[in-house]
């Protein structure tokens, strides 16, 4: 364990908060259980983990990988996933974790460690569960007016329109449904959190652009989507389900997201939740597709939430498909949330 620690000196950058946060955890899991244990810092930039946690217990030491995270978001699980696949006894590290977050992390088997004394850590015949530690909330929810719902259709649109930032003032509220005013304030808001820069010659350029979508994706579920929910639904006949592909669809007023518009783009997992977008009527979509209203539907359904229906597509955008798999939180579509980002989304 460390001894003699400055916090206050240690929140001068990233690297030193990252031990802040491991100094409270293990002060934490030392308190909840009768242990020891000890930090040992990464030596391999290469590797995907920050270093080691030893666990002494009953005169045994237990060796866990571990992850730092400053939080832990919906957003970071099947990376989380792909990073166990390599590190089996895997161990994430973080300030806060909150209950959602921490049983996707034992549906999926991965070790975890928050600061308010929260744990999961299970090898061998060591097994330390503790759970219900009264936690704040510690976690930075952006402010302003770049994560509110304009500036998330604004951030939408820039992050997959590279010429949308160069657009007129005018065009993006246009484009955002939003007042003309407010798009200034947007683009500082993105300034001051440092996801906006701007270049030699005074174009403004993304930075940070991986973090700027993680953010957006966690927001996005919060904030945007939840307004837009027509229903929950069902096919009058469970065997439409096998053949969803097969509905006449109008593409210019519907199009799929989530599971199905990942199968169609990549053909890697039969969907067992049907996502659409539409501007269609409730009524027309009832008779259209032989839908009965059922809260507990496998067919969600929402109305139309961004302009991005000028591709010649069958799918909602990549961006959009990506965010509904993360936010499901359901470790089946993990790999295929991987898929879709690497292969759509990656700068």
């Amino acid at each position: 364990m460390f001894t003699n620690f400055d916090c206050s000196r240690l929140r001068e950058n990233d690297k030193l908060m990252e031990l802040v946060i491991i100094y409270k955890a293990i002060e934490a899991l030392e308190k909840a259980i009768p242990l020891k244990a000890e930090w040992i810092p990464g030596d391999d930039p290469g590797k995907p983990v920050d270093g080691e946690l030893i666990v002494l217990k009953d005169n045994k030491k237990y060796r866990f990988y571990a992850e730092i995270k400053k939080n832990l978001r919906t957003v970071n699980l099947p990376q989380l996933g792909l990073i166990k696949e390599k590190y089996n006894n895997l161990i994430v590290i973080t300030e806060v974790i909150y209950p959602q977050i921490r049983e996707q992390l034992r549906n999926r088997q991965i070790n975890y460690l928050d600061t308010t004394g929260n744990l999961y850590i299970h090898q061998e015949e060591l097994f330390l569960y503790v759970e219900g530690k009264k936690i704040e909330n510690l976690l930075n929810e952006p402010v302003g007016r770049a994560f509110n719902k304009a500036g998330l259709r604004f951030i939408f649109y820039l992050l997959t329109n590279k010429d949308f930032i160069a657009k007129t003032y005018r065009e993006i509220a246009e484009k955002c449904d939003t007042a003309l005013g407010n798009i200034n304030y947007i683009i500082n808001d993105l300034h001051k959190q440092d996801f906006l820069r701007k270049g030699a010659k005074g174009a403004w350029y993304i930075n940070k652009r991986e973090e700027l979508i993680k953010e957006w994706v966690v927001q996005y579920e919060k904030k945007l989507k939840p307004a837009y929910l027509l229903g929950n639904f069902r096919f009058l006949k469970d065997q439409q389900l096998k053949n969803w592909k097969d509905l006449d669809i109008d593409y210019n007023q519907t199009r799929w997201g989530g599971e199905p518009a990942a199968d169609i783009l990549t053909n890697y997992l039969k969907p067992a939740v049907l996502t659409l977008y539409t501007t269609e009527k409730r009524m027309d979509l009832l008779k259209k597709y032989q839908l009965v209203p059922d809260d507990n539907g496998y067919i969600k359904i929402y109305n139309k939430i961004l302009n991005d229906y000028d591709r010649n597509t069958r799918t909602v955008n990549p961006l959009v498909i990506y965010a509904d798999l993360i936010n499901t939180m359901d470790p089946r579509t993990d790999e295929l949330a991987n898929m879709i980002y690497n292969e759509y989304l990656k700068g």
